[in-house]
């Protein structure tokens, strides 16, 4: 059995009635594919219910690095039809991954409804995925979870609607030591309230004033960017308490200092 690129469409039902359909890009021979795209989807509800996949194929190999699967979410009143696997049919053994244990629980992450923010790569569902990830007994998951969680709330040092979201539950991750991956998470938090900092001083008021003289689009990013980082603001001035309790820390100390002091 070949081993490829796929793209799934991973079909959703919301509260209220309306259908989600979410493209997931996933690695492997197609059975396996499969098995982690129903783990994806189970792990994503977030207060929906997973139905299955409205559609399947085969993603061309580019050579380009692999991006994010995170799109928005495509919202419709007529439910899609799932299992249209057509041809693969015979290569589907129903199977579903399971999730890695993890050492830790993240309170209220299953109630936050992270498909209805914004991140780096558009619906921000896999942003509360990989938060829980990254208290995964298996180091390697939790550091790749943490990196995607960064890169989705602050790429580029863009912040996005989930970012103020996800800060919190960053926070507890780097408040349980048995967490793997709190040196990355550190690293992210470090650049995400520079970037909050940055954005909410005079001279990033006039840039978005020059913005909105250039494009709405680019003056849209950048008041998303500002209101978010003021989001940020608030959530980190309630944080305080909790990250000052870590600079001694051995494996994120130093960073927290650094915060601290670009706080002060």
């Amino acid at each position: 059995m070949a081993t490829d690129d796929w793209t799934l469409s991973l079909v959703f039902e919301a509260p209220g009635g309306a259908f989600h359909v979410e493209p997931r890009r996933v690695h492997g021979a197609l059975g396996d594919a499969l098995a982690q795209a129903r783990r994806d989807g189970k792990a994503g509800a977030f207060g929906r219910t997973f139905l299955g996949f409205s559609a399947i194929e085969q993603t061309p190999q580019t050579g380009a690095p692999e991006t994010s699967a995170m799109v928005t979410s495509e919202t419709n009143p007529v439910k899609p039809m799932t299992e249209l696997l057509g041809p693969h049919r015979h290569e589907d053994d129903g199977r579903t991954l399971a999730e890695t244990p993890r050492c830790v629980e993240l309170a209220g992450l299953e109630a936050v409804q992270w498909w209805a923010l914004e991140g780096a790569f558009g619906a921000a569902t896999q942003v509360g995925v990989a938060l829980g990830r990254c208290a995964s007994t298996d180091a390697q998951e939790a550091k790749a979870a943490a990196w995607l969680v960064g890169e989705s709330i602050a790429h580029q040092q863009q912040l996005y609607p989930v970012t103020p979201e996800a800060v919190p539950f960053v926070v507890d991750l780097l408040c349980a030591p048995q967490v793997s991956c709190r040196a990355v998470l550190a690293g992210w938090l470090h650049v995400v309230i520079g970037s909050a900092i940055e954005a909410n001083d005079a001279f990033s008021g006039l840039i978005a004033f020059a913005a909105k003289l250039v494009a709405r689009d680019h003056a849209g990013a950048m008041a998303s960017h500002r209101q978010a980082a003021k989001e940020v603001a608030v959530r980190i001035e309630a944080l305080l308490p909790r990250l000052q309790g870590l600079t001694e820390d051995p494996v994120v100390g130093d960073k927290i200092k650094l915060m601290l002091a670009q706080l002060r």
